[in-house]
Formats: C-alpha cells, sequence, structure tokens
C-alpha cells in the first residue's frame, strides 16, 4: 500500500544547517536524530519557525512507540505518521502550553511543550 502523505513537506528531508531528521509537517514540526539548531538558519527561515515550531526527538518518539528510528521515519515518509495537538489547561497540573500526540497505527506518543507546575 502506498500512502501518499498528508500534511505538507512530511517525510522530506530537514535542511542540512538543522542537522539529520524528516519534517512532519515543513517548517511546523521535524523529527531529528540529533538537537536542531535552529539560530544556524537564514533569518527569513528561523522567524518562520520561532512561531509555534516544534521539535521532537527520533530516539524518544520511536522508543515511546516500542519501534524503531528507521521505522518511525518510514512511517512518517509514508504518511502514516499523525501530529495532533490541544491546547494545555492550567488546572490539569501543567503549566499552559500545548499537548502534542504523535501515532502511527496503534502505536503512540504524547508529549507536551512544558514540563509538570511545581506544586
Amino acid at each position: 500500500m502506498n500512502t501518499k502523505p498528508s500534511y505538507p513537506g512530511q517525510g522530506q528531508q530537514l535542511p542540512a544547517s538543522m542537522g539529520k531528521g524528516q519534517w512532519i509537517v515543513e517548517n511546523l514540526a521535524s523529527l531529528s536524530i540529533e538537537d536542531i539548531n535552529v539560530g544556524a538558519l537564514p533569518d527569513e527561515v528561523r522567524s518562520e519557525l520561532e512561531h509555534g515550531y516544534v521539535g521532537f526527538k527520533a530516539g524518544q518518539v520511536a522508543a515511546a512507540m516500542g519501534i524503531t528510528v528507521a521505522e518511525l521515519f518510514r512511517a512518517n515518509e509514508a504518511g502514516l505518521l499523525r501530529l495532533e495537538n490541544k491546547p494545555i489547561k492550567p488546572e490539569a497540573g501543567l503549566d499552559e502550553g500545548t499537548l502534542f500526540r504523535l501515532s502511527f497505527g496503534e502505536r503512540y506518543c504524547v508529549a507536551s511543550s512544558n514540563p509538570p507546575s511545581a506544586a
């Protein structure tokens, strides 16, 4: 079954200046093998990325899903990796931010843009 990517740029390689990885949604969300050096990007790209950009470490996402990084990247390239987000309400025990859910079939990983609040 050959599925087309659902998101703009999904599965495309990140620019070399950003490090090794792939876009989930071009210029908005990525999977990377290493920390992304946003400061090394051209000004116009950096300013776009600083407005809502989110990056996920491929090793952590794959481990949480119980798959390999190679399987995660193949799922992303095939358009099978899904990304959902919703705002976090402070009363949920977290600072205001965003909750992300990456899923592939029955496997998923949940991450937040902010750590738990100090109680």
